[in-house]
């Protein structure tokens, strides 16, 4: 009896290790943070259409306080929309303003240590940008309550507002035109990745998806594409967009109000320019092209009402139906090099508005 049942387990665990061999053959190796936490296919959602890339990023990458030991013309704190890849918003931005760069990340360092901070309080940046994705921001916004700035000394020879003009020289930085990454280096890697899309999809068809990534359909086919993938019936969203919580009228002001006091006591150096910087969720952006999305409320249109916030979504949305592919990634949360370039755009709108000055 042993005998047999150690055949039938035999004959189980060779039929299952052959289909993931014979499937082995069709999978890519995982890039994108949707496709690999939820075990989806980059043959079918990895994006194809090639991009320009920054070999080197324009900014430095502190890891504590203890990095800001120089000047910096800006000075950042944002999550993983600055620090995910080499095409995000802020090498864009130093490459058309010529400006230099340090940021930090917001689950690392608080608001209060960088503007307290000795090289911050002796020679302060021209411009800090607090980024956040949309689907963190109200939290992080309503956690600012009570901030505490050191008394702050406005540097001499300045005068308020008008040391506030921004002179900026734009960069040319040449970029390295990369295809996404569609063979493995070694078989281990093939096995393991295949394994893992294979046991994914078997608890998404038995509904127990228990992973972060959500497909859903969308309305255009494949008649309207907005991605360069090969699937463009559905598209992936990270299952935080959709589960994220709906906030009061009150919490909105209150979010308001704390941005409001941090820009002022930012700003009460009288040189430094403070900006709110907000990435809308992948399923804002896309929700008008998906069923059901039209009703979707608009956190960022609803905070729009009390705080004159660059609103992304508007240009990300008239990039996609002047037909831009890949905005943001089809196998991603984040922006694509497209996405990133308008962010900067209009950070440059918001910053340069009527105090800047362009040097030959």
């Amino acid at each position: 009896m042993a005998s047999i049942h150690n055949k039938i387990f035999l004959l189980i665990l060779t039929s299952f290790l052959l289909v993931v061999f014979i499937n082995s053959f069709k999978t890519e190796p995982l890039q994108g943070d949707l496709t690999r936490t939820g075990g989806f296919s980059e043959s079918e959602f990895g994006w194809n259409k090639p991009i320009e890339v920054y070999e080197n990023n324009l900014f430095k990458k502190a890891k504590s306080i203890e990095d800001y030991s120089e000047h910096y013309d800006i000075v950042v704190l944002g999550d993983s929309f600055t620090f995910n890849n080499k095409w995000v918003w802020l090498n864009y931005l130093v490459e058309k303003t010529g400006l230099s760069a340090i940021a930090f990340h917001v689950n690392k360092i608080s608001i209060e240590s960088i503007v307290n901070a000795k090289q911050y309080k002796s020679n302060p940046p021209l411009v800090f940008i607090y980024e956040t994705v949309e689907r963190h921001a109200f939290d992080r916004l309503l956690s600012l309550n009570g901030l505490s700035f050191d008394p702050i000394k406005v540097p001499s020879g300045t005068n308020s507002k008008l040391s506030k003009q921004i002179k900026y020289k734009p960069i040319h930085i040449e970029k390295k035109r990369e295809n996404r990454k569609s063979n493995f280096d070694n078989y281990k890697e093939r096995f393991s990745v295949t394994l893992n899309y294979m046991m994914k999809a078997l608890l998404r068809t038995i509904n127990l998806n228990t992973t972060e990534a959500v497909l859903i359909e969308m309305k255009n086919k494949s008649d309207y594409p907005l991605f360069s993938c090969n699937n463009n019936s559905e598209i992936l969203i990270f299952k935080g967009d959709i589960n994220k919580r709906y906030y009061s009228d009150n919490e909105m002001k209150e979010s308001a109000l704390n941005v409001k006091v941090t820009e002022e006591g930012v700003e009460s150096n009288g040189f430094t320019n403070f900006i709110f910087l907000a990435f809308p969720d992948k399923l804002t952006v896309y929700s008008e092209f998906i069923f059901g999305g039209n009703n979707m409320p608009n956190a960022l249109q609803r905070f729009s009402e009390h705080y004159n916030l660059i609103r992304l979504d508007i240009p990300f949305i008239s990039a996609i139906k002047q037909g831009e592919l890949d905005v943001y990634l089809p196998n991603d949360t984040h922006t694509g090099p497209i996405g990133s370039e308008i962010a900067a755009e209009e950070i440059m709108k918001k910053l340069l508005m009527g105090k800047s000055t362009q040097e030959n």
